[in-house]
């Protein structure tokens, strides 16, 4: 019986639309995997998994096949008419070269009355003549080209003069890359963490092996982890560990991040992520990493994720990196003294290990402060730092009284919040969040602060009057352990 039809179209099924063509967006990476295996070039296959990934995202690739012909109309012609440069007039022999490459078989000649027999009877034209057809052919067929042909079909070559009505694909798509990855890190905070993930995230990229990368919690490496990945869409994915201790959820996580259809059972999705991250071109960049230790059961935990780390990307030479915080060590060292696991394999396999700073400096804390409120003043900016320094919170500290100033901004009916907004975000909003939180995990509930009088809208005043800045030498570092579970075997 066949459970896919039904003959009562009165009775209302709403799975029937789930089979639907609309809903069936991005490229799958097992058939893109397939394709870039019939792929020498690794700049080429660089473009193919980048468009495979803009597939699944709000514009897709049809939003850089716009983005192409609105800026380069000039650009869509042939090869013959790329090698001609600005030069207006064909000679008889460059026409009929054009002509060939519009019509290899022989086509109708929409628009091209005469025939060019031979250089001696061919009329004069001039490029004019033929720029509209290829940039109409470009209109209408350049997207599907893109999905179908380029990132797809394997019997498509890659080379100058394909196809045929866009001989400068490859450049100009080239250029779109590196304009929008230049455009993703700038728009991210510098800050001397965020430069050493990258540092080390570049290492990771360029040779094959296992870089750790571990870091106290709320000094902004995810965002940084994040960002990186973002301007790198056909070199690497970011794939957050979820913390269940089950594979199918693992492998769903991963066959999101790199673009596969997850409907599947686990083995079956299993194989296909491996078919997908064999072919060696995208690193891989796990970040929570101690969820990839077991998290319960540790007496007889056998920490799956972590072999198949070793076994299916490492030995394979699939590059990888984990970004974690001292949990990690902490969790393999419960798992080789509960459990038994032997470790010396996945130190063997660690390329890099690199600690990072635990502490955010103040320059580092302004320059965040200025990518959540690029439009607030210097007193803003003053006590956003000072609040991030006080309460120990650090970069998460700034994002949250950044939030809560927005929208005490918005309930005054302000676009933007100036300094009253962020003063009273600390002041009404994050601190007494702060103490009645700490209270509560300590089980000594403490008396309310009261409210302050009044609040008026004031001038901008200097943030030491509201807030006193401390110093990093007034809130200590906390002792931290070294990760010498992963340095030594």
């Amino acid at each position: 019986m066949n459970t896919r039809r039904t003959t009562d179209h009165e009775k209302f099924r709403q799975e029937r639309f789930m089979s639907s063509p609309e809903h069936q967006r991005g490229l799958l990476a097992n058939c893109v995997a397939a394709r870039v295996a019939t792929v020498g070039s690794a700049e080429h296959r660089k473009l193919i998994w980048w468009l495979q990934k803009a597939s699944w995202e709000a514009g897709g690739i049809e939003g850089i096949a716009d983005d192409m012909l609105s800026r380069w109309p000039e650009r869509f012609v042939t090869l013959t008419m790329k090698k001609m440069g600005l030069r207006e007039k064909c000679t008889p022999s460059e026409a009929k070269n054009i002509e060939r490459e519009i019509y290899p078989h022989g086509g109708v000649r929409s628009g091209l009355e005469e025939l060019l027999d031979g250089e001696e009877a061919a009329p004069t034209r001039r490029r004019s003549d033929y720029s509209p057809i290829c940039l109409e052919q470009a209109k209408r067929n350049l997207g599907t080209f893109l999905l179908r042909e380029f990132c797809l079909d394997p019997s498509c070559p890659i080379r100058e003069g394909w196809p045929w009505f866009c001989a400068s694909l490859v450049p100009m798509l080239t250029q779109i890359y590196e304009e929008r990855s230049a455009k993703i890190a700038a728009a991210a905070p510098v800050t001397e963490i965020g430069r050493k993930i990258g540092a080390e995230l570049d290492y990771a990229l360029a040779e094959p092996g296992l870089v750790i990368v571990d870091g106290m919690a709320r000094i902004g490496k995810t965002f940084a982890v994040k960002a990186w990945c973002d301007a790198r869409p056909g070199e690497a994915r970011y794939v957050q560990v979820p913390s269940s201790n089950d594979d199918i959820t693992f492998f769903r996580v991963i066959a999101d991040a790199i673009g596969l259809g997850s409907s599947h059972k686990a083995l079956e999705l299993r194989a296909r992520v491996e078919a997908v991250l064999h072919t060696r071109d995208l690193l891989m960049v796990f970040d929570e990493g101690h969820y990839l230790w077991p998290q319960r059961n540790l007496r007889l935990a056998i920490p799956h994720r972590i072999n198949w780390i070793m076994t299916q990307l490492l030995n394979m030479d699939v590059r990888a990196a984990i970004v974690t915080t001292p949990q990690f060590s902490k969790n393999q060292d419960a798992v080789v003294k509960s459990g038994g696991w032997s470790q010396e394999q996945l130190v063997g396999r660690v390329s890099q290990y690199t600690q990072l700073p635990t502490v955010v400096s103040q320059p580092d804390l302004e320059a965040v402060a200025r990518h959540w409120m690029p439009s607030a003043c210097q007193s803003s900016i003053d006590a956003l730092v000072a609040y991030a320094e006080a309460s120990g919170k650090q970069l998460q500290g700034i994002q949250a009284v950044a939030r809560r100033a927005r929208y005490v901004a918005a309930q005054c009916g302000r676009d933007e919040p100036n300094f009253v907004d962020v003063k009273a975000a600390i002041t009404d909003g994050v601190v007494p969040s702060d103490e009645a939180l700490g209270a509560a995990l300590s089980g000594k509930p403490k008396a309310r602060r009261p409210a302050p009088a009044s609040r008026q809208q004031s001038a901008c005043k200097p943030a030491s009057a509201a807030l006193p800045r401390k110093t990093p030498n007034d809130f200590p570092a906390p002792d931290r352990e070294i990760g010498a579970a992963v340095l030594s075997p």
